[in-house]
């Protein structure tokens, strides 16, 4: 058996992804968990689990439980996708992060060979991960926080009309606007946006979020995360040695 860990995850559509490809032939469960302590009861009880994906609120507080980190998840301190070994009684977690190449193989066709700067919305374990996929491209990232503020990252309130002029990728990396809660967005100046942007939304339920139509009303190129979606799972079967 194999699942998605996380909380509040009516809006996945992790679960239908995985059944188009396997079928019956492989289960697939959504694991809802209140918090990351509770994942060593949870395995303990469902010795079937043999690996799981990992998303909000989960892919960072993940980090302590696992025995092994890959390369790329141990430098972004972020983890999407696990395999568990069981060997005498004792468990091993092995930690990666798909999303890296899921947003690469995505979305670098998008990207002009002159664009070198991007605006990320968003520091979570998603957000790491873009960034650290921007950086491979050769492309400078600002993270956007609502109150954090370091070398790479600024407040919305920072958030100028020249710097969101100047960096043609935006990507948002928050969960607003997901399902349920589809009028929600992040605060910015649309219209400091041109038809020169690439916009991207890592979320893919709802389709179109309403930060996809507002910066698609300025005519840039806009795009879902349902993509990035299928190419991160697709390489976590990989991982998990289903293809």
């Amino acid at each position: 058996m194999f699942g998605i860990i996380g909380q509040k995850l009516s809006h996945s559509y992790s679960a239908k992804v995985f059944e188009k490809q396997f079928g019956a032939s492989h289960k697939f469960k959504v694991i809802e968990l209140e918090s990351i302590e509770k994942l060593p009861e949870y395995l303990n009880n469902n010795t079937e689990l043999r690996g799981f994906s990992v998303t909000i609120p989960y892919k960072k507080t993940i980090i302590p439980y696992i025995s092994i980190l890959d390369n790329i998840s141990k430098e972004i301190q972020a983890v999407n996708t696990v395999l568990i070994k069981r060997i005498n009684g004792k468990i091993e977690q092995l930690g990666y992060n798909t999303d890296v190449y899921g947003f690469t193989e995505a979305y670098k066709q998008y990207f002009q060979e002159n664009y070198k700067n991007a605006i990320i919305l968003g520091t979570g374990g998603a957000s790491d991960a873009v960034n650290y996929a921007l950086q491979q491209l050769g492309i400078i990232a600002i993270k956007i926080s609502r109150n954090k503020c370091d070398n790479d990252t600024i407040t919305y309130k920072q958030l100028t009309d020249e710097i969101i002029f100047k960096n043609k990728i935006i990507v948002n990396a928050t969960p607003l606007g997901m399902f349920p809660n589809n009028d929600s967005f992040p605060d910015i100046n649309y219209k400091a946006i041109s038809k020169n942007h690439v916009a991207i939304d890592l979320t893919y339920n709802p389709d179109e979020t309403t930060f996809m139509k507002k910066i698609k009303a300025e005519n840039a190129v806009v795009l879902n995360g349902f993509k990035m979606l299928e190419l991160q799972a697709k390489k976590a079967w990989e991982i998990w040695g289903l293809i």
